[in-house]
Protein backbone atom coordinates (compact mmCIF):
# COMPACT_ATOMS: atom_id res chain seq x y z
CA UNK A 1 0.00 0.00 0.00
CA UNK A 2 1.79 3.58 -0.93
CA UNK A 3 2.08 5.81 1.89
CA UNK A 4 -0.92 8.52 2.40
CA UNK A 5 0.89 11.70 0.65
CA UNK A 6 2.20 14.29 3.74
CA UNK A 7 0.24 12.71 6.39
CA UNK A 8 2.77 12.49 9.52
CA UNK A 9 0.08 12.01 12.13
CA UNK A 10 0.40 8.50 13.08
CA UNK A 11 -3.55 8.31 14.33
CA UNK A 12 -4.68 10.17 11.26
CA UNK A 13 -2.87 7.48 9.40
CA UNK A 14 -3.89 4.59 11.23
CA UNK A 15 -7.65 6.00 11.14
CA UNK A 16 -7.19 6.23 7.19
CA UNK A 17 -5.65 2.97 7.29
CA UNK A 18 -7.93 0.80 8.93
CA UNK A 19 -11.27 2.48 8.36
CA UNK A 20 -13.84 0.03 6.64
CA UNK A 21 -15.32 2.95 4.52
CA UNK A 22 -12.83 3.31 1.45
CA UNK A 23 -10.97 6.53 1.26
CA UNK A 24 -9.28 7.60 -2.10
CA UNK A 25 -6.93 10.41 -3.06
CA UNK A 26 -7.17 11.63 -6.57
CA UNK A 27 -5.12 14.60 -8.72
CA UNK A 28 -6.69 17.34 -10.40
CA UNK A 29 -6.61 14.87 -13.74
CA UNK A 30 -8.37 12.35 -11.47
CA UNK A 31 -5.68 9.66 -11.46
CA UNK A 32 -5.27 8.12 -8.31
CA UNK A 33 -2.37 9.18 -5.91
CA UNK A 34 -3.64 6.67 -2.75
CA UNK A 35 -6.23 4.84 -2.37
CA UNK A 36 -6.94 3.07 1.77
CA UNK A 37 -6.69 -1.05 2.24
CA UNK A 38 -11.17 -0.39 2.29
CA UNK A 39 -11.36 0.34 -1.19
CA UNK A 40 -8.37 -2.22 -2.22
CA UNK A 41 -10.76 -4.52 -0.37
CA UNK A 42 -14.22 -3.78 -2.35
CA UNK A 43 -12.24 -3.91 -5.71
CA UNK A 44 -10.41 -6.97 -5.56
CA UNK A 45 -7.29 -5.44 -7.04
CA UNK A 46 -3.94 -4.54 -5.16
CA UNK A 47 -3.45 -0.67 -4.87
CA UNK A 48 -0.37 -0.27 -7.35
CA UNK A 49 -3.55 -1.49 -9.93
CA UNK A 50 -4.43 2.27 -9.10
CA UNK A 51 -1.79 4.72 -8.98
CA UNK A 52 -1.72 6.95 -11.70
CA UNK A 53 -4.79 5.57 -13.45
CA UNK A 54 -8.05 6.75 -13.52
CA UNK A 55 -11.42 5.00 -11.77
CA UNK A 56 -12.70 4.15 -15.76
CA UNK A 57 -9.18 2.28 -16.63
CA UNK A 58 -8.93 0.12 -13.76
CA UNK A 59 -12.77 -0.71 -12.78
CA UNK A 60 -14.46 0.12 -16.27
CA UNK A 61 -17.52 -1.23 -15.09
CA UNK A 62 -18.13 1.17 -12.60
CA UNK A 63 -19.94 4.46 -13.03
CA UNK A 64 -19.47 7.76 -11.36
CA UNK A 65 -20.17 11.17 -12.18
CA UNK A 66 -16.97 13.25 -13.26
CA UNK A 67 -18.30 16.03 -14.24
CA UNK A 68 -19.10 16.34 -9.97
CA UNK A 69 -15.77 15.81 -9.06
CA UNK A 70 -14.27 18.48 -11.74
CA UNK A 71 -16.95 20.92 -10.25
CA UNK A 72 -15.64 20.22 -6.77
CA UNK A 73 -11.76 21.12 -7.98
CA UNK A 74 -12.99 24.06 -9.64
CA UNK A 75 -15.19 25.87 -7.08
CA UNK A 76 -13.90 24.06 -3.60
CA UNK A 77 -17.33 23.21 -2.54
CA UNK A 78 -17.49 19.37 -1.39
CA UNK A 79 -20.75 17.56 -3.44
CA UNK A 80 -21.74 13.86 -2.63
CA UNK A 81 -21.83 12.30 -6.22
CA UNK A 82 -23.04 8.40 -6.62
CA UNK A 83 -20.75 5.04 -7.63
CA UNK A 84 -22.61 2.11 -9.19
CA UNK A 85 -21.44 -1.05 -10.86
CA UNK A 86 -19.46 -4.52 -10.42
CA UNK A 87 -16.23 -4.64 -9.25
CA UNK A 88 -14.53 -7.61 -9.75
CA UNK A 89 -15.46 -8.92 -5.83
CA UNK A 90 -18.85 -11.31 -6.02
CA UNK A 91 -21.52 -9.65 -4.78
CA UNK A 92 -25.37 -11.07 -3.84
CA UNK A 93 -26.54 -8.24 -4.38
CA UNK A 94 -25.28 -8.04 -8.20
CA UNK A 95 -25.21 -4.34 -8.70
CA UNK A 96 -23.27 -2.55 -6.10
CA UNK A 97 -23.88 1.08 -4.92
CA UNK A 98 -21.65 4.05 -3.21
CA UNK A 99 -22.16 7.36 -1.70
CA UNK A 100 -19.10 9.12 -1.84
CA UNK A 101 -18.68 12.86 -1.03
CA UNK A 102 -15.47 14.74 -2.41
CA UNK A 103 -13.47 17.58 -1.02
CA UNK A 104 -11.11 19.66 -2.74
CA UNK A 105 -7.49 19.52 -1.04
CA UNK A 106 -3.67 21.30 -1.34
CA UNK A 107 -1.07 18.41 -0.82
CA UNK A 108 2.52 20.02 -0.53
CA UNK A 109 4.37 18.60 -3.73
CA UNK A 110 0.98 17.29 -5.45
CA UNK A 111 -0.69 20.57 -5.74
CA UNK A 112 -4.83 20.64 -6.08
CA UNK A 113 -6.50 17.41 -5.26
CA UNK A 114 -9.56 15.10 -4.13
CA UNK A 115 -9.99 13.11 -1.17
CA UNK A 116 -13.04 11.08 -1.38
CA UNK A 117 -14.62 9.14 1.25
CA UNK A 118 -17.18 6.51 0.39
CA UNK A 119 -20.28 4.03 2.19
CA UNK A 120 -21.92 1.40 0.37
CA UNK A 121 -25.48 1.39 0.43
CA UNK A 122 -26.25 -1.47 -1.66
CA UNK A 123 -28.05 -3.06 1.19
CA UNK A 124 -30.36 -0.40 1.77
CA UNK A 125 -31.10 0.78 -2.24
CA UNK A 126 -31.97 -3.20 -2.63
CA UNK A 127 -34.02 -3.02 0.44
CA UNK A 128 -35.61 0.20 -1.04
CA UNK A 129 -36.02 -1.52 -4.26
CA UNK A 130 -37.76 -4.55 -3.05
CA UNK A 131 -40.59 -2.19 -1.17
CA UNK A 132 -41.35 -0.06 -4.89
CA UNK A 133 -41.68 -3.57 -6.21
CA UNK A 134 -44.22 -4.82 -3.57
CA UNK A 135 -45.97 -1.62 -4.42
CA UNK A 136 -45.99 -1.79 -7.87
CA UNK A 137 -46.95 -5.49 -7.76
CA UNK A 138 -49.85 -4.39 -5.13
CA UNK A 139 -51.00 -1.39 -7.95
CA UNK A 140 -51.35 -4.23 -10.57
CA UNK A 141 -53.06 -6.09 -8.89
CA UNK A 142 -55.83 -3.71 -7.75
CA UNK A 143 -55.61 -2.49 -11.21
CA UNK A 144 -56.72 -5.58 -12.54
CA UNK A 145 -59.56 -5.65 -10.24
CA UNK A 146 -61.55 -3.08 -11.81
CA UNK A 147 -59.64 -2.58 -15.75
CA UNK A 148 -59.99 -6.65 -16.26
CA UNK A 149 -63.58 -8.43 -17.12
CA UNK A 150 -65.45 -4.88 -17.16
CA UNK A 151 -67.69 -7.14 -19.56
CA UNK A 152 -68.80 -10.67 -20.58
CA UNK A 153 -66.97 -10.43 -24.19
CA UNK A 154 -63.88 -12.52 -24.18
CA UNK A 155 -62.33 -10.47 -26.69
CA UNK A 156 -62.77 -7.45 -24.58
CA UNK A 157 -61.46 -9.54 -21.63
CA UNK A 158 -58.81 -10.87 -22.85
CA UNK A 159 -57.89 -7.07 -24.85
CA UNK A 160 -57.86 -5.78 -21.32
CA UNK A 161 -55.45 -7.94 -19.79
CA UNK A 162 -52.61 -8.13 -22.64
CA UNK A 163 -53.04 -4.00 -22.26
CA UNK A 164 -52.60 -3.96 -18.35
CA UNK A 165 -49.79 -6.18 -18.73
CA UNK A 166 -47.77 -4.51 -21.52
CA UNK A 167 -45.46 -1.97 -21.19
CA UNK A 168 -45.62 -2.31 -17.73
CA UNK A 169 -44.41 -6.18 -17.26
CA UNK A 170 -43.53 -7.10 -20.83
CA UNK A 171 -42.91 -5.97 -23.81
CA UNK A 172 -44.92 -8.27 -26.25
CA UNK A 173 -48.08 -10.16 -24.91
CA UNK A 174 -50.59 -12.64 -26.85
CA UNK A 175 -53.43 -14.84 -24.74
CA UNK A 176 -54.43 -18.07 -26.66
CA UNK A 177 -57.83 -19.29 -25.70
CA UNK A 178 -58.48 -23.36 -25.55
CA UNK A 179 -60.82 -23.95 -28.08
CA UNK A 180 -63.38 -26.69 -27.21
CA UNK A 181 -65.81 -26.46 -29.66
CA UNK A 182 -64.51 -27.02 -33.64
CA UNK A 183 -67.83 -25.80 -35.60
CA UNK A 184 -66.32 -25.11 -38.97
CA UNK A 185 -63.42 -26.58 -38.54
CA UNK A 186 -61.56 -30.09 -38.84
CA UNK A 187 -61.15 -31.30 -34.90
CA UNK A 188 -57.15 -31.07 -33.99
CA UNK A 189 -54.95 -34.25 -34.75
CA UNK A 190 -55.50 -37.06 -31.60
CA UNK A 191 -53.22 -35.95 -28.67
CA UNK A 192 -53.64 -31.99 -29.89
CA UNK A 193 -54.84 -29.46 -27.69
CA UNK A 194 -56.22 -26.72 -30.09
CA UNK A 195 -55.82 -22.89 -28.73
CA UNK A 196 -57.59 -20.00 -30.32
CA UNK A 197 -55.02 -16.77 -30.71
CA UNK A 198 -57.55 -14.34 -29.03
CA UNK A 199 -55.41 -10.54 -28.44
CA UNK A 200 -52.56 -9.25 -28.80
CA UNK A 201 -50.37 -6.09 -27.65
CA UNK A 202 -46.55 -5.21 -29.16
CA UNK A 203 -44.66 -2.47 -29.41
CA UNK A 204 -44.24 -0.06 -32.22
CA UNK A 205 -42.45 -2.14 -35.10
CA UNK A 206 -42.78 -5.07 -33.80
CA UNK A 207 -46.96 -5.80 -35.11
CA UNK A 208 -45.47 -8.26 -37.46
CA UNK A 209 -44.66 -10.66 -35.17
CA UNK A 210 -48.21 -11.23 -33.51
CA UNK A 211 -49.50 -11.30 -37.16
CA UNK A 212 -47.13 -14.65 -37.69
CA UNK A 213 -46.89 -15.81 -34.36
CA UNK A 214 -48.61 -19.62 -34.70
CA UNK A 215 -49.09 -19.48 -37.97
CA UNK A 216 -51.50 -17.82 -40.44
CA UNK A 217 -55.25 -19.38 -39.00
CA UNK A 218 -56.65 -18.53 -36.00
CA UNK A 219 -55.99 -21.37 -34.22
CA UNK A 220 -52.35 -23.45 -33.11
CA UNK A 221 -52.89 -26.85 -32.73
CA UNK A 222 -50.14 -27.81 -29.62
CA UNK A 223 -48.87 -31.30 -28.95
CA UNK A 224 -47.63 -32.70 -25.84
CA UNK A 225 -43.99 -31.91 -25.00
CA UNK A 226 -43.82 -28.21 -25.54
CA UNK A 227 -43.43 -25.72 -23.24
CA UNK A 228 -47.28 -24.33 -23.65
CA UNK A 229 -49.12 -27.75 -23.27
CA UNK A 230 -46.51 -27.99 -19.99
CA UNK A 231 -48.00 -25.12 -18.45
CA UNK A 232 -51.62 -25.68 -19.35
CA UNK A 233 -51.00 -29.73 -18.02
CA UNK A 234 -49.05 -28.88 -14.40
CA UNK A 235 -50.61 -25.42 -14.27
CA UNK A 236 -47.29 -24.02 -13.59
CA UNK A 237 -45.40 -21.17 -15.35
CA UNK A 238 -42.33 -21.58 -17.88
CA UNK A 239 -39.31 -19.07 -17.96
CA UNK A 240 -37.00 -18.93 -20.47
CA UNK A 241 -34.37 -16.16 -19.70
CA UNK A 242 -32.24 -15.50 -22.37
CA UNK A 243 -33.14 -18.69 -24.01
CA UNK A 244 -31.06 -20.34 -26.75
CA UNK A 245 -32.82 -21.35 -30.02
CA UNK A 246 -33.44 -24.81 -28.72
CA UNK A 247 -35.11 -23.73 -25.94
CA UNK A 248 -36.99 -21.12 -27.63
CA UNK A 249 -37.73 -24.35 -29.86
CA UNK A 250 -39.86 -25.74 -26.94
CA UNK A 251 -42.45 -22.85 -27.46
CA UNK A 252 -42.59 -22.32 -31.11
CA UNK A 253 -42.10 -25.91 -32.18
CA UNK A 254 -41.42 -24.50 -35.65
CA UNK A 255 -37.90 -23.69 -36.07
CA UNK A 256 -39.17 -20.64 -38.68
CA UNK A 257 -40.92 -19.17 -35.80
CA UNK A 258 -37.70 -19.30 -33.77
CA UNK A 259 -36.44 -16.95 -36.38
CA UNK A 260 -39.11 -14.82 -36.09
CA UNK A 261 -38.19 -14.08 -32.54
CA UNK A 262 -35.07 -13.84 -32.97
CA UNK A 263 -35.39 -10.99 -35.83
CA UNK A 264 -37.92 -9.16 -33.32
CA UNK A 265 -34.87 -9.14 -30.88
CA UNK A 266 -37.00 -11.11 -27.76
CA UNK A 267 -34.42 -12.43 -25.69
CA UNK A 268 -37.00 -14.07 -22.86
CA UNK A 269 -39.75 -15.48 -22.79
CA UNK A 270 -42.53 -16.39 -20.02
CA UNK A 271 -45.92 -18.10 -20.68
CA UNK A 272 -48.27 -18.32 -17.69
CA UNK A 273 -51.40 -20.72 -17.82
CA UNK A 274 -54.59 -19.27 -17.61
CA UNK A 275 -56.21 -21.96 -14.75
CA UNK A 276 -59.95 -22.19 -13.12
CA UNK A 277 -59.88 -24.63 -9.83
CA UNK A 278 -62.44 -26.51 -12.68
CA UNK A 279 -60.26 -26.63 -16.09
CA UNK A 280 -57.60 -24.75 -17.76
CA UNK A 281 -59.00 -21.82 -20.10
CA UNK A 282 -55.83 -20.29 -22.23
CA UNK A 283 -52.11 -19.83 -21.71
CA UNK A 284 -50.59 -16.01 -21.98
CA UNK A 285 -47.54 -15.49 -23.46
CA UNK A 286 -44.98 -12.90 -22.61
CA UNK A 287 -41.13 -11.50 -24.31
CA UNK A 288 -38.67 -8.89 -23.94
CA UNK A 289 -36.65 -7.59 -26.32
CA UNK A 290 -34.44 -5.20 -26.97
CA UNK A 291 -32.65 -3.35 -23.66
CA UNK A 292 -35.28 -4.77 -21.17
CA UNK A 293 -34.39 -6.86 -18.49
CA UNK A 294 -34.93 -10.95 -18.29
CA UNK A 295 -37.60 -11.83 -16.09
CA UNK A 296 -37.08 -11.90 -12.32
CA UNK A 297 -38.68 -13.57 -9.16
CA UNK A 298 -40.68 -10.96 -8.42
CA UNK A 299 -42.33 -10.87 -12.31
CA UNK A 300 -43.22 -14.61 -11.90
CA UNK A 301 -45.56 -14.05 -9.22
CA UNK A 302 -47.03 -11.31 -10.04
CA UNK A 303 -48.08 -12.18 -13.60
CA UNK A 304 -49.29 -14.85 -12.67
CA UNK A 305 -51.52 -13.60 -10.07
CA UNK A 306 -52.74 -11.04 -12.33
CA UNK A 307 -53.43 -14.78 -14.54
CA UNK A 308 -54.86 -16.28 -11.86
CA UNK A 309 -57.77 -13.31 -11.93
CA UNK A 310 -57.66 -12.93 -15.34
CA UNK A 311 -58.70 -16.80 -15.80
CA UNK A 312 -62.02 -16.40 -13.65
CA UNK A 313 -62.87 -13.27 -15.55
CA UNK A 314 -62.37 -15.12 -18.84
CA UNK A 315 -63.87 -17.80 -17.50
CA UNK A 316 -67.23 -16.34 -16.98
CA UNK A 317 -67.07 -14.77 -20.36
CA UNK A 318 -66.82 -17.80 -22.37
CA UNK A 319 -69.53 -19.49 -19.73
CA UNK A 320 -71.76 -16.67 -20.83
CA UNK A 321 -71.31 -15.94 -24.41
CA UNK A 322 -71.79 -19.88 -24.67
CA UNK A 323 -74.98 -20.04 -22.77
CA UNK A 324 -76.07 -16.27 -24.80
CA UNK A 325 -75.11 -18.26 -28.08
CA UNK A 326 -77.41 -21.04 -27.36
CA UNK A 327 -80.73 -19.38 -26.32
CA UNK A 328 -80.44 -17.30 -29.31
CA UNK A 329 -79.98 -20.16 -31.36
CA UNK A 330 -83.05 -21.56 -29.37
CA UNK A 331 -85.41 -18.44 -30.02
CA UNK A 332 -84.16 -18.69 -33.81
CA UNK A 333 -85.49 -21.90 -33.82
CA UNK A 334 -88.96 -21.46 -31.93
CA UNK A 335 -89.11 -18.20 -34.28
CA UNK A 336 -88.50 -19.84 -37.63
CA UNK A 337 -90.99 -23.05 -37.11
CA UNK A 338 -94.44 -22.60 -39.01
CA UNK A 339 -97.14 -21.78 -37.31
CA UNK A 340 -99.30 -25.23 -36.67
CA UNK A 341 -102.94 -25.12 -35.86
CA UNK A 342 -104.13 -25.99 -32.82
CA UNK A 343 -104.19 -29.55 -32.43
CA UNK A 344 -107.74 -31.60 -32.83
CA UNK A 345 -108.91 -32.54 -29.38
CA UNK A 346 -110.97 -35.65 -28.53
CA UNK A 347 -114.13 -35.37 -26.29
CA UNK A 348 -115.05 -38.58 -24.67
CA UNK A 349 -118.80 -38.54 -23.59
CA UNK A 350 -120.61 -40.68 -20.98
CA UNK A 351 -123.09 -42.10 -22.88
CA UNK A 352 -126.44 -42.78 -20.79
CA UNK A 353 -129.57 -42.10 -20.93
CA UNK A 354 -131.44 -39.07 -19.80
CA UNK A 355 -132.69 -41.35 -16.56
CA UNK A 356 -129.18 -41.29 -15.44
CA UNK A 357 -129.03 -38.25 -14.74
CA UNK A 358 -129.17 -37.73 -11.06
CA UNK A 359 -131.32 -35.16 -9.19
CA UNK A 360 -128.87 -33.34 -6.75
CA UNK A 361 -130.73 -32.91 -3.67
CA UNK A 362 -131.19 -28.88 -2.52
CA UNK A 363 -130.55 -27.53 -5.45
CA UNK A 364 -133.38 -28.90 -8.23
CA UNK A 365 -131.10 -29.37 -10.58
CA UNK A 366 -130.15 -31.97 -13.05
CA UNK A 367 -126.02 -33.60 -12.67
CA UNK A 368 -124.65 -34.65 -15.96
CA UNK A 369 -122.14 -36.75 -16.11
CA UNK A 370 -118.44 -34.70 -16.54
CA UNK A 371 -116.79 -34.58 -19.84
CA UNK A 372 -113.28 -34.56 -19.13
CA UNK A 373 -110.96 -33.72 -23.01
CA UNK A 374 -108.52 -36.05 -23.62
CA UNK A 375 -105.94 -34.80 -26.10
CA UNK A 376 -104.52 -35.88 -28.87
CA UNK A 377 -100.89 -35.57 -29.29
CA UNK A 378 -100.46 -36.03 -33.35
CA UNK A 379 -100.12 -32.68 -35.00
CA UNK A 380 -102.44 -32.02 -38.09
CA UNK A 381 -100.18 -31.79 -40.95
Amino acid sequence: MPPLPEVGDLAARQLVEETLAPIVVLDAHLRHLYVNPAWGKVSGLPASAFLGRTLGEVLPDLQRPDDVLRDVLRDGQPREATISGTTGVCSPLGQRLWRAVYHRVKLPGQGTCLCGIGVEISSLRRYLDDLETAHQRLALLDAAATRVGTTLDIETTCQELVDLLAPSLTDLAAVAIVEEEFTGAPPPPPGFLRLRKTRGVAPPGMEWLLRQLGGPGPYVDVPRGIATRHCLDTGRPWLGNLASDELFQKVTVDPERTRLFRAAGVHSLLIAPLITPSRPVGVILLGRAGASQPFNDDDLVTIQALADRAALSIDSARRYSYEHTMALELQRALLSEPRAPTPPWKWPHATSPPAAASWSAGTGTTRSPCRIPTPCWSWAT
